[in-house]
């Protein structure tokens, strides 16, 4: 869980930077991927206690990657 805490909000220690670096919609898909992740490890921890909690944890953690993958795409290697 907290792998994917880390890995939705690891953009923290370099925020000042990629504000300088990155277009507003570079950074707004990082951010959707980052509450995503987190999202996703929320549903992770009380997926033992909820019917379907798991699956819907992949589902999340699959979107902040897409989101992820997309910032880097259009805005670091296009």
């Amino acid at each position: 869980m907290i792998c994917y805490i880390g890995m939705g909000w690891c953009i923290v220690f370099a925020f000042d930077t990629t504000i300088r670096a990155m277009e507003t919609g570079g950074l707004l898909l990082l951010l959707f991927g980052g509450i995503a992740y987190t999202i996703g490890a929320v549903l992770y921890g009380i997926g033992k206690k909820k019917r379907f909690m798991h699956g819907i944890f992949h589902l999340f953690v699959l979107l902040g990657s897409i989101l992820q993958f997309l910032c880097i795409f259009f805005y670091v290697i296009l």
